[in-house]
Formats: C-alpha cells, sequence, structure tokens
C-alpha cells in the first residue's frame, strides 16, 4: 500500500468518526442510550469476529485484561456520549470531545511529573478561549446540558488516550481494539434491560443511523486504522485524525440544517488551531 492510498483511508476513517455525531444525533431520539450501545457494538463484535476471530483466540493475558479495562471504560465514555447527543448539537459536540487530543498530554505531563512543552500549553489556552466562546454562544456563558456532558466525554477519552499508551508490547493493540467493542456491547446489556427494557420505535432513518453507527463508524472505522497506520508516519495520521470535528461540523451544518453563529465559527476554530498546536509539539518532538 502507497503511503498515499494509507493517507486517504486514514482521511475516510475520520469521516466515519465524524459521522458517529451524525448517526447518533438521529438514533438516540429513537432508542435508548444503553440500546443503542448494546446494538451498536454487539453486532459490531460479530461483524468483525470473521476477520480476527482467529487473532482474538491466540489473545494472551495481557490483551485480555487491558481489553477489559478499555472496554469498560469504553462503555462509560459511549453512554456519555449518547447522553450528551440527545441535546447537543453534532457540530459543537464534535469539537468539545475532541478536545481531549490536548488534554491528554497535559495530563500524561502531570502523570509523569514532567514539565509539559511551552506550545502544548499555549495549545491548552487557545482551546480554552474556543470553549468559553462555544460557551457564551448563547449569551449565558455556560454549557447545555449536552455540551456539559460532552466535557465528561473529553475527560473520559483523554482517560481511554492514556491507557491505550500504556498497552505493554506483549498485549496485541488490534485484538483489544476488536475485543473492547464486545465488552463495551457486554456492559451496556443489564441497563438496557433494567432501565430501557431493549425498547426502540425506529423510524427509517433511524434505522438506516443505526446501520451506519454499527457498520461505518464501528466495524469499517477499526478494519482501517490499523491497517493504514503502517504506511504513513504517526504525525501525519494525528493531523488526518485531528479532520474530524471539521467533518462533524460540516455534516451537522449541511444534513441536519444546525445553524452556526459567529461566536460558535470562531470558538470552533480556536479548539481546532489548539488541536493543531498539540499535534505540532509531537511533530517536533519525532524530530528531536
Amino acid at each position: 500500500m502507497s503511503r498515499r492510498t494509507a493517507n486517504l483511508l486514514i482521511l475516510v476513517a475520520s469521516l466515519t468518526g465524524a459521522a458517529a455525531f451524525l448517526f447518533t444525533k438521529v438514533v438516540v431520539g429513537e432508542m435508548g442510550p444503553s440500546t443503542l450501545i448494546v446494538f451498536r457494538f454487539c453486532i459490531g463484535f460479530l461483524l468483525l469476529l470473521p476477520f480476527f476471530g482467529r487473532r482474538i483466540r491466540r489473545a494472551n493475558r495481557a490483551t485480555l485484561r487491558y481489553a477489559l479495562i478499555l472496554g469498560v471504560l469504553h462503555f462509560a465514555l459511549v453512554f456519555a456520549f449518547n447522553i450528551a447527543m440527545q441535546t447537543a448539537t453534532a457540530s459543537i459536540a464534535g469539537f468539545i470531545c475532541n478536545a481531549a487530543t490536548i488534554l491528554a498530554p497535559l495530563a500524561n505531563a502531570a502523570l509523569i511529573r514532567k514539565a509539559p512543552h511551552k506550545l502544548m500549553v499555549l495549545a491548552f489556552f487557545v482551546a480554552l478561549v474556543g470553549l468559553f466562546l462555544l460557551a457564551g454562544a448563547s449569551g449565558r456563558f455556560s454549557f447545555g446540558s449536552g455540551e456539559g456532558v460532552c466535557v465528561i466525554v473529553a475527560l473520559l477519552y483523554t482517560a481511554q488516550i492514556l491507557l491505550n499508551d500504556r498497552i505493554p508490547r506483549e498485549a496485541d493493540p488490534v485484538s483489544v481494539g476488536v475485543l473492547l467493542i464486545g465488552i463495551c456491547g457486554l456492559c451496556a446489556i443489564p441497563p438496557a434491560a433494567i432501565a430501557e427494557g431493549f425498547a426502540f420505535h425506529l423510524s427509517l432513518p433511524g434505522l438506516w443511523s443505526l446501520i451506519g453507527l454499527t457498520v461505518l463508524s464501528t466495524v469499517v472505522c477499526q478494519m482501517i486504522l490499523p491497517v493504514a497506520q503502517r504506511y504513513t508516519t504517526v504525525d501525519r495520521t494525528g493531523f488526518l485524525i485531528a479532520t474530524e470535528p471539521i467533518f462533524a461540523a460540516l455534516l451537522g451544518v449541511f444534513v441536519l440544517h444546525e445553524s452556526l453563529s459567529t461566536p460558535i465559527v470562531f470558538g470552533m476554530a480556536c479548539v481546532m488551531a489548539g488541536i493543531l498546536l498539540s499535534l505540532l509539539v509531537r511533530s517536533e518532538k519525532t524530530l528531536v
């Protein structure tokens, strides 16, 4: 595979990740948040098994342990995300959730007790200005309930990034990624059965959105990234994945007809600038 093809596939994966904001926004109005996780991740896991079943059967103890930890964490993350998308707009949610790419390096620096790079601190404050503008777009300088939960999603996503970075060498990251999808789906079964009774009333758009969430944003994305990342650089992957909130905003505007005021646009621009600045820090470190 050429580097250009790999970069294109990563861009496709970023688009499918952005589409999750659109698909979830449609489905959460017709299905409970836990029930949605059961359908999305259990079916997604079953679809991935023919491709990765043999690899999973060879999984060692370290792989299973990290898959369990990350699977439970991913359930909490996706559950919060589904709750957030009941009221938050897809365009704003994409930028708030992806603020984790800035928070993760800062949190990692705190954990290892090492001063963060000056550019990373600048990236944090630029993104903070962006979040301030997004919160002030309503004139109240406070997030709505959905946007507030998106902040929790960003924090959980930060924890997931930190744990992913600590997967030991003896563990297989591809098997961890597939197994956590199945574990995430299993974690959702008790709350879906007890609190929601697996109730759903899907319209045709809701059904297509559920299929899109399961096939595109879960299965295809999981299959593309591990393969494509082998044929390109880490820094290029980071920059391409950083386009996800832009795609989410465009889908929100053109498909869901969400409106963007001037403060929201400037807020999104600041968050995006912060994300790109944080990626520049990583690029600089790889050149040293």
